[in-house]
């Protein structure tokens, strides 16, 4: 929920880009998650890594409510919708 903490994908060709906005496309037409997908697709510039305490901060807080209200949920979704395509 809102720009802060939205989810991003960036892209380093327009193959990506193309990719990324057809997979959301699929997504969104299966109506695998309840609202619009509001991934931003935007262009490779610049990276700055963040504090370490925000490194893998899911994979070590997932006991977080942040990340039990909302991340878990849709990651469970997802999980059961395409079990069969990850690795």
């Amino acid at each position: 929920m809102g720009t802060q903490y939205r989810s991003a994908i960036f892209y380093n060709s327009k193959n990506q880009k193309d990719d990324a906005e057809l997979i959301i496309r699929q997504l969104e037409a299966e109506g695998v998650y309840d609202r619009k997908i509001v991934t931003e697709i935007t262009a490779f510039d610049v990276f700055y890594p963040a504090e370490d305490y925000h490194q893998n901060y899911y994979n070590n807080n997932k006991d977080q409510p942040y990340c039990r209200a909302v991340i878990n949920p849709k990651l469970d979704k997802f999980v059961k919708k395409y079990q069969a395509k990850l690795k």
